[in-house]
């Protein structure tokens, strides 16, 4: 029977996460779902890698779960530091009483109430983005199936990631590439170019200054001048 309920439990879980919403919900809702599915657990969080190592929590089903992600950030150790940033499939402390190898957060996290807490990689087509974060007040609240389990969920969570980023990814390639068109209209226009030397231009000049191509585009768009050039 409670085979049976977990079951369910997922198949309920699958259909919501599947309705339109964006991103943002979406992490919020798995986290939350998470929570409630994954036997032993108490309360979640997602752990995302932002550029230069940073690190952050954009969604948790509860202030706990936030705190304890905060205190790792803080002290720079814990299992969710090394499942997001050396793309471990997950990391496990039974007891935080008798773990060794996060000595500070182990600390802290008895003050937190958390005793037991399952890290699981966020993966993307690029690498991990980060990890879901399963915390338990009680000891040795994660068996092999429960792993298992939470894994679907990171899963989830990594597609999502992946999505928006690709999203992100697009929409920065199309504007720079509609800029970078403007801009030699505007060069083909007042210099009487045809499009090839327009963009020769261009890139010429984005050599000369070290300037990104995109950029250059979006000065020249912005300002109406060219680098060099004086009104």
């Amino acid at each position: 029977m409670a085979d049976l309920n977990l079951t369910r439990k997922f198949v309920e879980a699958t259909h919501r996460l599947s309705g339109p919403a964006d991103m943002s919900v979406k992490l919020s809702e798995t986290v939350g779902i998470a929570a409630q599915t994954v036997p032993g657990c108490d309360y979640a969080g997602i752990t995302v890698v932002r550029r230069r190592a940073e690190l952050l929590t954009p969604a948790y089903s509860s202030e706990s779960a936030l705190a304890a992600d905060r205190t790792q950030y803080r002290l720079d150790e814990g299992p969710c530091l090394e499942t997001a940033r050396n793309g471990v499939s997950w990391l496990q402390i039974e007891d935080v009483e008798t773990d060794s190898r996060w000595p500070r957060f182990a600390h802290q996290a008895r003050g937190l109430g958390v005793r037991s807490v399952l890290s699981c990689a966020l993966d993307g087509p690029r690498g991990t983005l980060g990890a879901l974060n399963l915390y338990a007040e009680a000891p040795g609240a994660f068996g092999g199936a429960d792993r298992e389990i939470a894994l679907l969920f990171a899963a989830h969570a990594g597609a999502l990631l992946s999505a928006a980023h690709l999203e992100v990814s697009l929409r920065t390639a199309v504007d720079s590439r509609e800029r970078i068109g403007i801009a030699m209209g505007i060069l083909m226009e007042r210099h009487r170019m045809t499009a090839r030397q327009a963009f020769e231009t261009l890139s010429r000049t984005s050599q000369e200054t070290n300037t990104k191509l995109r950029e250059l585009a979006a000065r020249i768009v912005e300002t109406g001048q060219e680098p060099g050039r004086t009104a």
